[in-house]
């Protein structure tokens, strides 16, 4: 599902969903998509996270590139 509605609440969309569907539609298939799975503003010990941090955390730079 994209987009989570909750009562009481504005709807929430599904990044990963949003981007697992896109490369699904790309042409690529589920076996060559990994999926970490956390979240970035519960788990601070494994991924920065200017939502949680706000102004404090600097910046940050992430970059996708095929495995040659």
């Amino acid at each position: 599902m994209v987009v989570r509605r909750f009562v009481g609440q504005r709807p929430h969309v599904s990044l990963r969903a949003v981007v697992l569907a896109q490369l699904e539609r790309l042409g690529i298939g589920r076996g060559h998509i990994e999926d970490v799975g956390g979240c970035t503003i519960s788990d601070a010990t494994r991924f920065f996270s200017h939502r949680r941090e706000g102004d404090a955390a600097g910046r940050h730079l992430a970059v996708i590139s095929p495995i040659p």
